[in-house]
């Protein structure tokens, strides 16, 4: 059985487009994004392990991150655009979902329950409404190092009742 994490990130915020647009900023989202409580919590937890984590990460990443003082100058920014999302969106770093140990059960059910109604296209809709229909800035990083991204809202669920 598998977990899936999901955090609501507004398409219009600056954030998003800073992920879409600047290598550093994405490679901060995905790795800093199984963290915490969610990716607008993150500097929250407990200062040591933050800072454990920003040096693995700045490690790790320092072909994209650049020296140790440009990574934190990037790890500024992007804090800084955490916060500002958080104020003009208020409440979004309670958007937060984690399901543990039940995702396979989950999508099994709404397999069967949009199976009815959706015949086969239903597979489809359930993968991309659970795991996601697009991966975040494709362009800067590979499928296989990035977070798929869940429309709220795809063109078919709409009119679907469940």
């Amino acid at each position: 059985m598998g977990s899936v994490l999901y955090s609501a990130i507004p398409p219009t915020s600056t954030l998003y487009a800073r992920v879409q647009e600047k290598k550093a900023f994405t490679t901060l989202i995905v790795s800093l994004f199984p963290y915490g409580c969610g990716i607008f919590c993150f500097f929250e937890i407990e200062t040591d392990e933050v800072e454990e984590i920003l040096e693995w990460v700045m490690e790790a990443h320092q072909d994209t991150l650049g020296s140790e003082s440009e990574a934190k100058r990037w790890i500024g920014e992007f804090r800084a655009e955490l916060e500002r999302t958080r104020n003009l969106y208020p409440g979004i770093e309670d958007r937060t979902a984690f399901i543990e140990k039940c995702s396979d059960e989950i999508e099994k059910r709404l397999l069967q329950k949009l199976g009815e109604k959706q015949g086969e296209n239903a597979s489809e809709l359930v993968s991309k409404l659970m795991f996601g229909e697009q991966t975040l800035a494709p362009h800067l990083l590979p499928a296989d190092d990035s977070l798929e991204l869940v429309s709220w809202l795809t063109d078919k669920t709409q009119g679907t009742k469940l």
